[in-house]
């Protein structure tokens, strides 16, 4: 696979074109039902990527449904077409500033687990870079 750098820049690089999509579905998606949608993470087990090999895995999760019923699949299936380097959650949050939801990124790279947390709403505070979660602590790389 190469370095963590070169998966962290792969993982951001396939967001910025899945972004596109998702955000114009989350806005149709609010404006229909006054909430946003929220997704399980996409995978049962989050992709292990080593340096020696690419851990790229199909998403086997995407008739999982959140308590309302919300489904990958018939939010954006269109997910499951490639093998993904990172496992994808989108949480949602309601709050005295706004409405708001979040996608949450996942790998584990040379067995270690690193999460990004990208923020659309209010609460800007949510937004993380990359970081080493390790042991119930965050640290930024």
């Amino acid at each position: 696979m190469g370095s963590l750098n070169e998966l962290t820049e792969k993982v951001d690089h396939w967001f910025s074109g899945f972004e596109v999509e998702f955000t114009k579905k989350q806005d149709a998606f609010f404006s229909a039902h006054k909430r946003y949608w929220q997704g399980l993470s996409t995978h049962s087990e989050v992709p292990d990527q080593r340096s020696d090999r690419a851990g790229d895995t199909t998403a086997d999760r995407l008739n999982a449904a959140t308590t309302e019923g919300d489904k990958w699949q018939d939010f954006m299936s269109t997910i499951g077409e490639t093998p993904l380097a990172a496992s994808v959650t989108c949480n949602t949050y309601k709050s005295t500033e706004g409405d708001g939801y979040e996608i949450v990124l996942f790998f584990k790279y040379e067995g270690v687990l690193y999460t990004r947390v990208i923020n659309y709403g209010p609460e800007k505070h949510r937004d993380k870079g990359w970081v080493i979660e390790k042991e119930g602590l965050s640290q930024s790389i």
